[in-house]
């Protein structure tokens, strides 16, 4: 669940507001003069996230592998491929 906290709060109640906020809420946006300025999470909550996606990203790598989606022709030749993507 968002929360949300104004700048004001955040320099007038200090960094124990937010904790209090945070410690029921998983995450929390800042606004500054009405406009949605940062996006805070607990670090546990965004460790968590970060290694569910790399474990993701390393099954899709394996499935890959073992399709044969892959090339080993060498830095320049990969280059060239993204240029041409670009292009």
């Amino acid at each position: 669940m968002n929360m949300t906290i104004t700048a004001a709060d955040l320099r007038t109640k200090g960094i124990s507001y937010l904790d209090s906020l945070i410690t029921d809420n998983d995450e929390a946006i800042i606004t500054v003069r009405g406009k949605k300025k940062y996006f805070i999470r607990k670090i546990k909550e965004s460790d968590c996230q970060m290694s569910a996606e790399l474990e993701k990203a390393w099954k899709e790598a394996q499935e890959d592998i073992a399709a044969g989606r892959y090339y080993s022709d060498g830095a320049e030749a990969h280059i060239k491929r993204v240029m041409e993507c670009i292009n």
